[in-house]
């Protein structure tokens, strides 16, 4: 029976509103006026708030433990209105359609979804003002805009104190509009070009901390008429008599004496670099003395620690790993913020080694350290960097043709154990993985030269033929794996205590006749197997496999098998034999699903039809499996 929330005393409202999502009070808010008063008056706080503002659209988020979205308004002018509803904000109504919605994770919290057919200045000040009047903010506020909007259609939030804007590049004179509306930031952080000239007016001076992520010639020139505290400039064209004229103007008092830091990092294609002579000449330095500064400084940079969080989580992978071996400090900096690493892959060749990761699920894999051995190294043109507790001379450069194709590249003389062990557990210092990895190796090496790296789920072998011993001895090292892809042919004979019968899922691609031998002893889940020699007791082999399997005396964890015989060969598989005085019934489509998986990477379809599928039921709980059996083909899935 439901029951009247407004009956209830405002105790128990209170009570329930605080326990509420604050998507579920919102909306509840919009139901009536006296909802409305009623979520006022239980002065519920928000914790960090965050506006994203793009082209007809509007977030807002909260940060706890991580940010989420908990209203997301669209506008969409073709909006049909006897579908929507008038929402009473503020002093009008809006005709519009409200939903709650699913994160595009099943992990991803629900939120509210508005859909407007205009989102203009009204609608934006008084929405602004009536979540201001539902909630008690707690923290000042970020906004992060997709692009510059005019004054007219960028709402003013209130007690924003961090700005991030992305997008197409700015004028001085969009900037300077925008920052007349926000003119007291702490921070603010711009990821496309600027073009303009600064002068004593531009707005941009009065920030206290600028961070610019494609700074070019404009971040000279405001950080020669920098008045704030914290700057970190980004591709940035460096000109050393001006960086001079800073230091100097430092010196004497005569600028920057509000400057706490400065992090400035040139174009790593271009081939110019700074001449050091230059930015120090007629100037009275010191040698600097790491050991009496690590008492006093304990981050990187003099950023505070939240800027330098907030710096490095905006980062490349690849720029934080060659910035943390830059010094202990800079190490310690990127550790402490904790930085996570999606899905990872190592892949292993002869003399090189690769990290690549991939963000989202359907992604591609993009490579971020590659690492040559290169013995021949001329030890001149190299620097000796701390990986781990030791120390190793190495040559370091940022490759790629593109922003988005960018990775370190990490020339050594050897790649040895000392250096693999030393290196894998210098990066899972450095960043947090947040699933399982995969390894692609080229081919096996012996135990002394294949590193073991943490939490891996899936390893990819290819190259030359592998022998038995060799298998077992790389899977001693990993022995829970979920999936094993080997490419190449294996030879040699399996027993109880052979390792790869420990393997949930497997695929073979050249497994010849070593493919029925391991699914004749198969004990895992799903099994691919390419260009299998038909030997001359397949058909009967397959008999055994499915009684075994409808008796309960064997393949009892088996979820689907994939086999394809080698279509070389001269031979087909007899399905009257395979099913010889088994029970089978007709398979019936209209009663199946399209059956496919992805265990093993890609989309894989098994299909069922003609006329050699049938269905097979297993005595001890009914279950039924569907099978294929014919010309080069054996297929079986077992149904839930």
């Amino acid at each position: 029976m439901p029951l009247k929330f407004l009956s209830f005393p405002f105790l128990v409202q209170e009570n329930i509103l605080k326990n509420m999502e604050f998507f579920e009070i919102f909306i509840m808010s919009t139901l009536s006026e006296r909802t409305k008063r009623s979520a006022i008056l239980a002065r519920i706080d928000v914790p960090k708030l965050r506006h994203v503002v793009k082209d007809k659209e509007q977030s807002i988020m909260i940060r706890g433990e991580k940010s989420k979205t908990i209203i997301k308004i669209l506008e969409i002018p073709r909006l049909r209105f006897r579908r929507m509803w008038k929402m009473n904000i503020g002093n009008f109504e809006i005709p519009t359609k409200i939903s709650v919605k699913e994160g595009k994770k099943p992990s991803d919290p629900e939120y509210c979804l508005l859909k407007v057919t205009q989102i203009d200045e009204t609608f934006l000040v008084g929405f602004s003002l009536y979540f201001n009047t539902l909630f008690r903010l707690k923290e000042s506020t970020k906004l992060r805009m997709e692009f510059i909007k005019s004054a007219v259609t960028t709402p003013m939030f209130g007690n924003v104190n961090e700005v991030s804007l992305s997008g197409e590049t700015l004028t001085m004179e969009d900037l300077n509009s925008f920052l007349t509306l926000y003119p007291n930031l702490d921070v603010l952080r711009i990821k496309q070009s600027v073009d303009g000239k600064l002068n004593k007016k531009s707005k941009i001076l009065e920030v206290k901390n600028v961070w610019l992520s494609n700074a070019g010639q404009f971040g000279m020139n405001l950080l020669t008429k920098f008045t704030g505290q914290n700057i970190y400039l980004n591709k940035v064209d460096l000109v050393e008599s001006g960086i001079n004229k800073i230091i100097r103007k430092w010196i004497n008092n005569e600028g920057y004496q509000n400057l706490v830091s400065v992090h400035a990092t040139m174009d790593f294609p271009s081939e110019r670099f700074i001449q050091t002579d230059q930015v120090f000449n007629k100037l009275p330095v010191e040698w600097f003395n790491p050991r009496e500064r690590q008492e006093h400084v304990e981050y990187t940079t003099n950023f505070p620690f939240l800027v330098q969080e907030n710096i490095l989580k905006n980062m490349e992978f690849f720029e934080v790993f060659i910035m943390s071996i830059l010094s202990e400090r800079t190490k310690q900096s990127a550790i402490h913020a904790r930085i996570e690493v999606p899905k990872i892959r190592h892949v292993v060749k002869e003399n090189e080694h690769s990290i690549m990761i991939r963000r989202e699920e359907g992604e591609k894999f993009k490579t971020i350290i590659k690492i040559l051995e290169i013995p021949t190294l001329r030890l001149r043109r190299t620097s000796n960097k701390n990986t781990g507790d030791s120390y190793i001379w190495m040559k370091i450069r940022v490759k790629g043709n593109s922003s988005n194709r960018e990775y370190c590249l990490v020339k050594v003389t050897r790649i040895d154990e000392t250096f693999l062990a030393a290196f894998n557990l210098y990066f899972r210092t450095l960043f947090r993985l947040k699933e399982s990895t995969k390894l692609r190796m080229e081919f096996i090496k012996s135990s002394v030269r294949t590193p073991m790296f943490g939490n891996v789920n899936e390893v990819s072998l290819s190259g030359e033929s592998l022998t038995m011993d060799d298998l077992d001895s790389f899977l001693t090292l990993y022995s829970n794996l979920d999936v094993l892809k080997i490419q190449q042919s294996v030879n040699g004979e399996l027993n109880a205590r052979s390792r790869i019968l420990a393997v949930k899922n497997v695929l073979l691609s050249d497994p010849g006749p070593f493919g029925m031998n391991l699914l004749t002893k198969f004990t895992g889940q799903n099994i691919y197997l390419n260009k299998v020699d038909l030997v001359e007791s397949v058909e009967s082999d397959l008999n055994e496999l499915i009684r075994k399997w409808m008796n309960g005396e064997g393949y009892q964890n088996l979820v689907s098998i994939f086999v394809e015989m080698n279509f070389l060969s001269g031979r087909f598989i007899q399905t009257d034999q395979v099913f010889d005085q088994l029970p089978v019934e007709w398979f019936d489509t209209t009663h199946r699903p399209k059956y496919t998986t992805r265990v093993f990477g890609g989309t894989l379809d098994i299909g069922f039809y003609g006329d050699n599928c049938y269905d097979v039921k297993r005595k001890s709980d009914g279950k039924k499996a569907s099978i294929r059996a014919d010309f080069h083909y054996f297929r079986m899935v077992v149904w839930n």
